[in-house]
């Protein structure tokens, strides 16, 4: 097999293109140089969402220059690394990758290394094309990248004069995968086939990182018809058909194809703007003025796949709850079509021009299209008291619904959760002292009902929801809150599927539990914590595996704890949780957040540092913004509130979900409803 790469990185043409001054202008230098974001729309894009700060964008190609000064804060840093201490840290197999490796020399240093044989084009594509997609907007110099402030992971595999290995691409790929990146941009080509490459590709797709490459230039002349002359990377295709690259060809200023650039109607996905680029360079990459660290004017359909990279990370930005496929079909879907402008390619040039604007505005829209509603009960009942309703409210606290799902009981009453029928959106799920489970419509009507301990079982119990097997029904997680019985986990109908031993069969304290992705393995895990001492919190596996225990709060503190997962969409893919932990009582309600190497994020009190009685908790986006955020809810012995924090602790809202003499303490849900 040939292993090095035809030499194809882009052709660079020296054009003098008209220049279309946008509406909205950001103050950098050179912004006037750059003429497509008006073709695409950007500047209205930018209305609603300018940045994608939580976007991974690894940029596989000839290094990019680190210390750029449009660059350098958009540069992704590995904070699992400590740079220089010639250990790997995270152990991930590359000692000191703090910023990205080279693949060439296999080193930790990134940037474009200068030999007596570099070219311009060379030591400055990997510059070029980080620019385009994310160089820093709206900071008084240079230029302004697609999106304003990502996170750009630069992987090295192509020298000083744009050539390179495919078994470096291959490692370049996987390192971008098993690394947090969500979107890898392609900007070379080559005519030669590599399995090996496919694979790694394949195993992109299955982990839902988006992978953009160029559909190629004419090489001497020669026409680029990727039907009858397959290119690569953009003509990889999955065992089973699967697109697994997004080819991206390459459009004027009157959206016509390009002279140069390839087309066809299997390997052509979306076209882009790609002529006439002014963009960041390498410094020292001008041979004439070795000190210029912006030029132009590039012209390729590398340029092209830079702009739908930048593209794809401002839709997913600006909802995060959308997985990297469902933000790659809307840019696909909102692109502008135009054949009647392309007559000799009829479909052949995907599904057309990216539109910044239709992409953002489409993924905004789809914010709003759904409410998470907070759902409240009774904690426990008091004496001489009615007991009070579960209860639904918006955000705001107005009253939706209300419905008694225990008629005659008196006591607690816990919540969950979740799709179990696949049929009309979201149910909830809840459990009562004496042992009994019921499966509710939003509207109030009773699904199913079972017990999951033995019937003489009198005490309460703790519930969550999640999909453990993938079939996009949730399970039930139930566990006890005293006797020495195990975590159990059951189908909606009853079956029981696993059960667990959280601390050990004799242990009889009880547990409260949670259930999701936490580590973004894809798979889901349990939380389990004591409800009444203090026990290290245990995080298991489906299968009850132990994969770690850790404590939230000081050893000091010899009390119950609440937990609540706060889904992580910040790129893209749900890729994993953070963990909320609160006292269940005994202590302020101090809440401390970890993400999934547990290590505290951030910590704030739910209520005035007076009330040491604890506190239960829910998560969901209530603002929907696409960032989960907290709710919080008084336990038993004080007046009931409900009080509900975005992703940074900042107070929301809050309301009284019972009458002011109720203090009972509040149990909190939450459900997804279509707007």
């Amino acid at each position: 097999m040939k292993k090095r790469l035809t030499i194809l990185v882009l052709i660079f043409l020296l054009v003098n293109t008209p220049v279309a001054f946008a509406d909205f202008i950001p103050n950098d230098d050179f912004y006037h140089n750059q003429w497509y974001f008006s073709r695409i729309e950007a500047e209205k894009a930018w209305e609603k969402t300018n940045s994608s700060p939580n976007v991974v964008i690894a940029v596989i190609d000839s290094g990019i220059d680190t210390k750029h000064e449009d660059l350098k804060e958009n540069i992704w840093i590995n904070g699992q690394e400590i740079p220089g201490n010639n250990y790997d840290d995270d152990h991930n197999g590359f000692v000191d990758d703090a910023n990205g490796w080279d693949f060439i020399n296999n080193e930790p240093n990134p940037n474009p290394q200068f030999s007596n044989a570099w070219t311009e084009s060379g030591i400055s594509h990997g510059t070029i094309i980080a620019g385009i997609i994310s160089a820093k907007g709206n900071n008084n110099q240079g230029i302004a990248g697609v999106t304003w402030q990502s996170k750009i992971m630069p992987l090295k595999v192509l020298n000083e004069r744009g050539e390179g290995r495919l078994s470096s691409v291959v490692r370049a790929v996987d390192y971008a995968v098993n690394n947090g990146a969500d979107i890898i941009n392609l900007s070379f080509t080559g005519f030669t086939y590599s399995e090996s490459l496919r694979e790694a590709l394949e195993r992109a797709y299955k982990k839902g990182v988006i992978v953009v490459a160029a559909a190629g230039n004419e090489q001497n002349g020669g026409d680029v018809n990727t039907d009858k002359k397959p290119i690569y990377p953009a003509c990889y295709k999955g065992h089973n058909g699967e697109d697994l690259v997004v080819g991206v060809a390459a459009t004027d200023a009157l959206d016509q194809k390009t002279s140069f650039s390839g087309y066809g109607t299997k390997c052509v996905d979306l076209t882009a703007p790609g002529i006439s680029f002014f963009s960041t360079i390498t410094k020292g990459g001008n041979e004439k003025e070795k000190n210029k660290k912006y030029d132009g004017y590039w012209s390729g359909t590398s340029m092209a796949s830079a702009v739908v990279s930048g593209v794809l990370a401002l839709t997913i930005q600006t909802n995060p709850e959308l997985s990297g496929r469902q933000a790659l079909d809307i840019v696909l879907g909102t692109s502008d079509n135009i054949s009647q402008l392309n007559p000799a390619y009829k479909n052949q040039l995907g599904y057309g021009r990216v539109n910044a604007n239709r992409s953002v505005s489409f993924a905004q829209e789809l914010l709003f299209e759904y409410s998470n509603l907070v759902v409240a009960a009774p904690a426990s009942a008091i004496s001489g008291q009615e007991q009070p309703k579960v209860k639904i409210f918006s955000v705001s606290g107005e009253l939706v619904k209300e419905f008694d799902p225990f008629p005659g009981y008196r006591g607690g009453i816990k919540i969950a959760n979740g799709e179990f029928d696949g049929k009309d959106g979201q149910d909830l799920v809840f459990g009562a002292n004496g042992n009994q489970i019921k499966i509710f419509s939003f509207d109030g009507k009773l699904k199913k009902q079972f017990y999951p301990f033995a019937k003489n079982y009198k005490g309460a119990v703790s519930l969550a929801a999640a999909d453990f097997d993938g079939d996009g029904l949730d399970e039930i997680v139930v566990a006890p809150a005293e006797q020495a019985l195990p975590v159990k986990i059951f189908s909606a109908d009853g079956k029981l599927k696993k059960e667990i031993y959280p601390y050990g069969k004799n242990y009889k304290g009880g547990f409260n539990i949670s259930a999701a992705d936490f580590d973004g393995d894809g798979k889901i895990e349990i939380v389990v914590a004591s409800i009444s001492v203090q026990e290290k919190v245990k995080i298991f596996n489906e299968a009850g595996t132990l994969l770690k225990s850790f404590n939230p709060f000081n050893l000091s503190y010899k009390g119950g704890i609440n937990i609540a997962p706060i889904l992580i969409f910040e790129k893209g893919n749900q890729k994993g949780s953070n963990l909320a932990f609160v006292p269940a009582s005994g202590m302020e309600s101090v809440i401390r957040i970890y993400n999934s190497k547990f290590s505290l994020q951030r910590q704030f009190l739910a209520f005035d540092r007076n009330q040491k009685k604890g506190a239960n908790l829910a998560a969901a986006d209530f603002d929907n913004d696409g960032l989960s955020d907290l709710a919080a809810a008084s336990t038993s012995g004080t007046i009931s509130q409900i009080k509900l924090f975005d992703s940074t602790g900042r107070e929301l809202n809050s309301f009284n979900p019972y009458e002011e003499n109720f203090k009972g303490g509040v149990n909190l849900g939450v459900i997804k409803i279509k707007n």
